[in-house]
C-alpha cells in the first residue's frame, strides 16, 4: 500500500463494484506507508494486508515472510467463490495471476500501468510469457502507448485491450480553496504553479525548479508547490535553496486535499520522464486547472497542444519555462484551455466509463442481467 496512481485506480474499481451490489476484496501485499488502517476506515469493502514484506527485512526472514503472504492470498482466493481476480503492476501480476488460477478463480485479468525503472529483464520477459499463456484471460492497458510498450515486451497485442483510467473528483471548495492559497502565503492576485507525485527520477521536478527561475524573474510572487513525497525530497530542497528560489517553493508532502489544491491553482505542471497515463493529469485537468505537461506516454493522448492543455519535451526547462509564462500571462488562454480541459475528463475520462469498460471482461454474466451496470 502506496499512495499511486495504480493504487487509486484499485480503489476507486473496488467502490465502484461495491456500489453496484458486487461482493470486492481489495487485497495488498504489504503496507508500504502505513495506511491500511485510514484506507480501511474509509471503505465499504474489506481491504486485505498479506503482510508478505517488511521494510528493512531481508535474507531468509524477507523469503519466509513473502512465502506466507503467498500462501495468505491463495487461502483467501480458496476461501470463498471468487469469480474474477484483477492485478495491478507488474510483480502484482506475476503473483496473484498464477495463483488465481491454482484457486480456480475463472476470470483472470492483468493491468500494465506504464514503464517501470530497474525491473529486471528476465522477469520481464517471464511476465510476457505468463500474459500470452492462457494463465491470463486479458492485460489492459492503460492507454494506446502502454499497448505498444506491453508488445515490445514480447506481449501479443490480440491478449491487450486499452482501458484509460477515470477519476472520480469532488466539487471545488471555495472556502478549501483559500486556505490552501493562504497557507502557502499566496495573495488574491499571485499565481500558484502546482505539480503533485511521488518526488522521484520519474517525475523529473528537478526542470520545474529549474523553470522556475526565469517565471519568477517575470513574475516574482508566484508560488511553486509540489505535493508528495519521496526518496528526492531533500535533493530537491537543496537545489531550491542552491537556485536561490526556496522563498517561492513548498513542498507540503502528502495532502488528503490534492483535488481543492488542483482547484487552488493557476497551472498545473508534470515534467514526468515517462507515465502510463497519469491520475493526476486527469484529476488537475478535471478540477480546472491549465495544465502544461511533457509529451509522453498517455498524456499525448490525453492532452491537444494549445487545445486543452500544453506539450512539451520531456526534460526541457526551457521550454517547460516557455509554456508556463505563456500560460501566466494569458489569462484567456488559461481559461480556454481550464474548460476543454474539463470537458474532456468528464466526456472521457471518468470512474463510470472506466469501470464499465472493465466490468465487460471481469464479470460478463453480472453485466447481462443487470440493468444498473449496463446504464453506467
Amino acid at each position: 500500500m502506496e499512495t499511486g496512481g495504480a493504487q487509486r485506480v484499485l480503489l476507486d474499481q473496488a467502490a465502484w463494484f461495491h456500489a453496484r451490489g458486487i461482493p470486492v476484496t481489495a487485497v495488498f501485499l504489504y503496507d508500504k506507508e502505513g495506511l491500511h488502517a485510514d484506507w480501511q476506515a474509509r471503505a465499504d469493502f474489506p481491504i486485505v494486508n498479506l503482510q508478505a514484506r517488511q521494510r528493512g527485512e531481508g535474507g531468509l526472514r524477507s523469503a519466509f515472510r513473502l512465502a506466507g503472504g503467498l500462501l495468505r492470498l491463495f487461502r483467501l482466493l480458496r476461501s470463498q467463490p471468487f469469480s474474477a481476480v484483477e492485478t495491478f503492476t507488474h510483480h502484482a501480476n506475476l503473483i496473484g495471476i498464477p495463483l488465481a488460477w491454482l484457486a480456480g478463480v475463472p476470470v483472470r485479468v492483468a493491468s500494465h500501468h506504464g514503464h517501470i525503472l530497474g525491473f529486471p529483464r528476465g522477469l520481464e520477459r517471464l511476465h510476457a510469457a505468463l500474459m500470452n499463456s492462457r494463465l491470463t484471460t486479458r492485460l489492459v492497458a492503460v492507454s494506446r502507448r502502454v499497448l505498444g510498450e506491453a508488445v515490445r515486451e514480447g506481449v501479443r497485442a490480440e491478449k491487450v485491450t486499452v482501458i484509460p483510467n477515470g477519476v472520480n473528483l469532488p466539487a471545488a471548495d471555495p472556502a478549501a480553496v483559500q486556505r490552501v492559497r493562504a497557507e502557502w502565503g499566496l495573495g488574491a492576485e499571485d499565481a500558484l504553479v502546482l505539480a503533485v507525485g511521488r518526488m522521484t527520477a520519474q517525475k523529473a521536478h528537478t526542470f520545474l525548479l529549474q523553470a522556475a527561475v526565469p517565471v519568477l524573474a517575470r513574475f516574482p510572487r508566484t508560488v511553486f508547490a509540489i505535493v508528495g513525497d519521496g526518496p528526492l525530497r531533500a535533493e530537491l530542497e537543496a537545489e531550491a535553496r542552491a537556485l536561490g528560489i526556496a522563498a517561492q517553493v513548498r513542498m507540503p508532502g502528502i495532502r488528503g486535499d490534492v483535488p481543492q489544491c488542483m482547484a487552488a491553482a493557476d497551472v498545473f505542471a508534470l515534467p514526468s520522464r515517462w507515465e502510463g497515463l497519469p491520475m493526476v493529469l486527469l484529476e488537475a485537468l478535471g478540477m480546472g486547472a491549465a495544465v502544461a505537461a511533457t509529451r509522453v506516454e498517455g498524456v499525448d493522448e490525453v492532452i491537444t497542444d494549445g487545445e486543452n492543455g500544453l506539450l512539451i519535451t520531456p526534460e526541457d526547462a526551457a521550454g517547460l519555462a516557455e509554456a508556463l509564462l505563456r500560460l501566466l500571462e494569458d489569462a484567456e488562454l488559461r481559461g480556454k484551455l481550464s474548460r476543454a480541459g474539463q470537458a474532456c475528463v468528464r466526456a472521457q475520462y471518468t470512474v463510470d466509463t472506466m469501470c464499465t469498460q472493465y466490468a465487460r471482461w471481469l464479470i460478463p454474466a453480472f453485466q447481462e442481467g443487470n440493468d444498473d451496470l449496463d446504464a453506467a
